[in-house]
């Protein structure tokens, strides 16, 4: 069973008062009538066999817990401290802190599909799947998506649910939510979080630049219509392929964003030259020469992205290398909307451009060059010196293999499992994978077909 656990701990620090009991059974009981949730398991629910000691009969017919009226506290107290089936994983070694597991309800369509889907695959593997099961098999992948997202919205609805039910003791106790689908849950809001603020941000800033620019209406508008168009045509090209969005590839929009921002600028800045060099030559032949002039440096700068990205193709990590997979595709978009949408705008505004007339400022391309054309030299010096402390760098990079330390310290994940590696037992990963070796058949021993039924008895007696 999937489960959560919500680590409890009172801010009196005195655990098992009337008081911090009583708070403990009302979050359960609540939790309880969530119809998500199966059971939910608790210090007061778990079996005592010392408190006081008792015979394996008595258990068998009613075993005593926290709330049995002849439960003797003190000894309670002191089996749950040094149970090793308890310390650590319901109560911290201090008996300050306690947690709390609400186990979700099996979904067993889903687990009876994925058994099958199991099955299908490793006969796919070796090459024995038949056309009919092939067909199985891609109606039961169809079917698992559908259910895995309604599995992650009941998950999603029942974490809202105890968050809201948590926030109501909070004052009583420091009270932190813990578990797979929590993690999963606040990922997703994560996500739509910085998807809205980036591409708020990006596109306030592209009105800022683009005005500041260009200083016209018209060149702030285009160039934004342009890439919003790249974005959701690429969006609406994942939603159709299946490819889900990751955290590693949250930020596809922004940076789809800005490399069809730069392609669009490149042209809008070439047509208004060509516009200003000759302004009595024909409208549609300017359009076509912008787009000669502009289109092999965008196309070679498009391909040297692209060749970038595809680098991350190969990565053995498959959400890396969707988000490879996913931006080659983005600039290949964005490089065709680009050039197909914006001489297409041009012809429709025809004369109506305005040209910004130019006004006497600040090059900061001359400046660069008169800085490399007096001092040269240091500028070479300065640029190996750099790259020299640039290299001592890239030896001193680590690879941050801590899961805890993705998450800022504010964050519910990082709080939770923070606190429970300190007080409790720790989480600590481990995969087990068993290979069987295939069974040798039994050689075939032709004595006991010349054995009769009164030897059988000799061979199955209770003895043997």
């Amino acid at each position: 069973e999937d489960f959560l656990s919500i680590i409890y701990r009172p801010l009196d620090e005195n655990l098992f008062s009337e008081k911090n009991l009583n708070i403990l059974k009302k979050i359960r009981d609540e939790i309880k009538r969530i119809e998500s949730i199966s059971s939910v398991l608790t210090i007061l629910d778990v079996p005592l066999f010392k408190s006081p000691p008792v015979s394996l009969k008595d258990i068998q017919d009613d075993f005593i817990t926290l709330e049995s009226p002849r439960v003797n506290k003190k000894l309670a107290i002191k089996e749950l401290k040094n149970s090793t089936l308890y310390k650590n994983l319901l109560i911290s070694p201090d008996l300050k802190s306690s947690v709390i597991q609400a186990n979700f309800k099996r979904d067993l369509k889903y687990e009876e599909l994925l058994l099958k889907k199991t099955d299908l695959v490793e006969k796919k593997l070796k090459g024995e799947l038949t056309p009919p099961e092939e067909t199985e098999l891609e109606k039961i992948k169809s079917e698992l998506t559908i259910l895995q997202d309604l599995k992650r919205k009941r998950e999603q609805l029942a974490v809202a649910k105890i968050r809201n039910i948590l926030n109501k003791y909070r004052s009583h106790a420091k009270i932190f939510l813990r578990g797979v689908a929590m993690i999963g849950s606040d990922m997703i809001s994560f996500i739509k979080n910085d998807l809205t603020i980036f591409g708020t941000a990006i596109f306030i800033f592209f009105i800022i630049i683009l005005g500041i620019i260009f200083r016209s209406v018209q060149w702030i508008i285009l160039p934004i219509l342009c890439s919003v168009f790249s974005v959701i045509t690429m969006m609406g090209y994942l939603g159709l392929s299946g490819i889900r969005v990751t955290v590693v590839s949250a930020n596809f929009i922004s940076l789809q964003l800005i490399f069809t921002m730069a392609i669009a600028i490149h042209i809008i800045v070439r047509f208004n030259e060509l516009l200003k060099e000759k302004p009595e030559a024909d409208y549609r032949d300017l359009i076509i020469e912008t787009v000669h002039t502009i289109f092999k440096p965008c196309l070679y700068t498009s391909l040297t992205t692209i060749a970038g990205f595809s680098s991350l193709i190969f990565s053995d990590i498959l959400p890396v290398a969707n988000f490879g997979w996913m931006m080659s595709i983005g600039i290949c978009i964005s490089f065709l909307i680009t050039f197909l949408f914006l001489p297409s705008c041009f012809l429709l505004f025809k004369r109506k451009i305005s040209i910004r007339k130019e006004r006497p400022h600040l090059s900061i391309p001359r400046v660069l060059a008169k800085i490399s054309e007096r001092f040269s030299k240091t500028v070479v010096l300065i640029s190996c010196l750099v790259a020299f402390i640039t290299i001592i760098g890239i030896f001193q990079l680590e690879v941050e293999n801590s899961f805890i330390d993705y998450f800022k310290k504010s964050t519910e994940i990082y709080q939770g499992m923070n606190y429970h590696d300190q007080n409790f037992g720790g989480t600590t990963p481990l995969d087990i994978i068993i290979d069987f070796e295939k069974e040798e058949e039994e050689e075939y021993d032709p004595e006991f077909d010349d054995e009769d039924e009164e030897n059988d008895i000799y061979w199955y007696t209770e003895e043997k």
